[in-house]
Formats: structure tokens, sequence, C-alpha cells
């Protein structure tokens, strides 16, 4: 794994370093980017920030960036329903590529397992990738472009922040782990704030704390006695690569929210851009250290297992999918709630199927989790009752005599102020 994360991070910088020196001779001589060449448009499509975006300043950017943001101005309930369909999407499309993992992972074949993880990673971002530049060909075509190499940061991150998780599970102990993947609210919230300037209100601090509190409470609850065995201890090292986990992980959607708030490309583009980028890293990993060809000798050996691989990366696009699409019209941070939920909403779904038990902590902690939702859920929504009072304006006409003996008519107006 440390070999792998080498080269991913080699692949990184080394395609960093390019897009800079592009950009230094880029503003020596723009002239490079005027033909028709190949490698004019390369410079073009990799390096440079569209035209359009480039022609306004900076001031006149943001603002285009609101406009083109307030158009879309639904109700509060359309918005409830979307993001209903979108929560759904997300817990099932995951849910079900955990169970294929699994069985994939522990299936026997021939009295023989596939061992490699990093190939069905290859697999679920090479067919990512495929359905993007499909959709991107064949449905939706925008008119709108982001420079190719901004995808490459959050490619980078999410590569980070899974190889710091499974590194970190070597040296924490399980309760660690779950305050870490509970936790990552308020980190996504900071990095927000200094990566993209956003503001966020008081109660929504206070209550992503609370959903984090209840998910650790519940997740916790279910611990088995096995897993307090002796030796389950937490390292320092392992607490570090959990800082880096978290740091990455809120990098990746806010980068990402980032991306589709100044460019305003599609979801579909995004998801081309990165899984491009992953794809192409995993390749080069799996080449280099030769598991691509044990994974294609086993594959060969096993043709089963071809299906079960496209089911499972079939699965993993569709996530892909949700994602996006979530994390462009709702942000990243309803997104990390969403998923920081899907464990809790995983362990229900499990009690229920195969008749576990939940104690009496667990229901405290998803009491608190669901309590914490509804709250928000009911600011959102008294916020957007008042940002729809607000912004309805009533203009009322009073006339005054002039000193010349005319009159002249003057509008008063409420101004139409109020943050959603």
């Amino acid at each position: 794994m440390s070999g792998n994360i080498h080269t991913h991070t080699l692949f990184f910088f080394s395609n960093e370093y390019k897009r800079r020196r592009l950009a230094r001779r880029y503003q020596k001589n723009p002239h490079i980017v005027q033909g028709n060449d190949a490698y004019s448009k390369f410079v073009k499509w990799f390096v440079l920030e569209p035209i359009e975006i480039l022609a306004l300043p900076k001031t006149a950017r943001t603002q285009k960036i609101r406009q083109v943001n307030s158009r879309r101005n639904e109700s509060f309930y359309r918005n409830a329903v979307v993001l209903a369909l979108c929560a759904v999407g997300l817990q099932a499309s995951y849910l079900t590529w955990g169970v294929l993992q699994e069985r994939l992972i522990t299936i026997d074949y021939n009295g023989e397992k596939f061992q490699s993880s990093q190939f069905l990673v290859f697999s679920n971002r090479t067919i990512a990738f495929c359905v993007a530049v499909f959709i991107n060909t064949f449905i939706t075509k925008s008119n709108r472009f982001a420079p190719f190499h901004k995808y490459a940061f959050a490619s980078f991150s999410n590569i980070m922040s899974s190889w710091c998780q499974y590194e970190a599970l070597k040296y924490v102990s399980f309760p660690t782990q779950v305050v870490s993947k509970s936790s990552k609210l308020i980190p996504v919230m900071i990095v927000g704030k200094i990566l993209a300037d956003k503001t966020y209100k008081k109660y929504e601090y206070v209550v992503a704390g609370i959903i984090s509190l209840g998910v650790i409470v519940f997740t916790l609850s279910q611990e088995t006695s096995k897993k307090k065995a002796a030796g389950d201890d937490t390292a320092f090292g392992g607490i570090l690569l959990l800082l880096g986990y978290i740091t990455f992980d809120s990098f990746t959607s806010q980068w990402q929210g980032k991306v589709f708030k100044d460019y305003q490309v599609s979801p579909y583009q995004m998801m081309l851009g990165v899984n491009f980028f992953s794809a192409t890293c995993t390749l080069l990993s799996l080449s280099l250290s030769g598991e691509l060809t044990s994974a294609l000798a086993f594959i060969s050996s096993h043709p089963s297992c071809l299906r079960h691989i496209i089911m499972l990366s079939v699965c993993g696009a569709t996530g892909q999918l949700f994602i996006f699409y979530t994390i462009k019209r709702f942000g990243p941070l309803v997104f990390t709630m969403i998923m920081t939920t899907r464990q809790l909403v995983s362990i229900i779904l499990s009690c229920f199927i195969y008749s576990h038990t939940i104690n009496d902590q667990g229901y405290v902690g998803a009491v608190i989790v669901f309590a914490a939702l509804g709250y928000r859920i009911k600011r959102r929504h008294d916020d957007s009752k008042k940002k729809k009072n607000v912004s309805t304006t009533t203009a009322t006409t009073t006339t005054t005599e002039g000193s010349g003996g005319g009159t002249r008519t003057i509008y008063t107006s409420v101004p139409t102020t109020g943050k959603y």
C-alpha cells in the first residue's frame, strides 16, 4: 500500500509541476495557445481558465457566480423532496456496494479468493469515467468548463484520505475509529471556511456537534466484546493518520464544491475529471507493482469473478452520480451529514433484517441524531419562509408638493435582503 501511495503522490506532483511550467510559459508568451495544433489545444484544456471567467475582474466573477446560483429559486418542499431522493440514492448505492464488495472479497472461486482490492478501485473508477464520458457526450452538453487540472486535487485528496484511513486501522482502537468517522462535520465546515470563505450560522455548528455525538453514542453501543480485546490500543501515529484522513476527506468535498461554484460545471463533468485522474493513477500503480497482471490472470481463470466486479463498479458509479449531484446542489456539509448518518442507518437496517437487538444506549444515540436533524430541517424551513417574506418587495407611492408648485413621486420599498 505504501508503494502505491508513493506512485499516486509522484503522479500528482509531477502533473502539478508540468501545469505550472505551462502556465508560466503562457504568461511569457500568450500566443502559444492561439493555434489549432494539439499542443495549443492541450494548454487551453488543461491549464487555462475559461475565457469568459478570465475576462471579468475578481469582484465581477463572484457577482456573476452569485447571479447564476440565484437563478434557481425553488421552494423549500421541492428541495426537501430532491434531498430525500439523494439521501435514499446514496444510502442504497453504498449499502449495496458494501455488500457486493464483502461478497467479492470473501467468496471462493474454485478454492481461491480475489486479493487485489486496488484493482477493484481501478475498475470502479474506470467504469465511472466511461459512464461520465457517455453522459457528457450523448445526454448533457455543458457550455461551461473548468481547467482540467482542477479535478486532480479532488482525486489526489480522495486517494490520500483512503490511504490514511486504511493505514490508521492498524494503529487505533475501535472506539477511536468510530469517533473519527463520526466527527467529520465540523472539520468540513472549518475547511469550507478556509478554502471557500463560507459562513455558517451558529446553530449549524451546534447541530453538527450533536449529530456527531449521537452517531458516536449509537455506534459504540453496538461494539462487541471481541473488539475490546487486549492489544486494541491507540498509538500516536494512528492519531496522526486519522487527522490526515479527516483533513483530506474534508478537503475533497469542499474542493469539489468550490469548483462547482467557481465554474458552474455539471456533476457529470466533475465525475469525468476526478475519475480520469483516479483511474490513471491507479492503473500506473497497478502496472508498476505487477498487481495488474495477477488480477487479470485471476479473472481469466475465473470468469464468473468478472460479473461480480462489473456489478460492484456499476453500483459505485451510480453512487458517484448521487455524490456529485448532492454536493453541487446542496453543498459539502449536507452531503457529509448524509454520509455520517449512513453508518447509523446501516446498523438499524441490519438489526431489522437479521433480528439484532439495539440496547438503550443505541436508542439514545439514534434519538439524538434524528432530533438534531429534525431541528436543522425546521430551522432551514423557517429561514426559507423568512427569506420569501423579506424578498417580497412592496412598493408604496407618496405624493408631495415640490417648491415649484409641482409634485414629485417617491417610491419606497422593502430591501430584498436576507440570507438563506
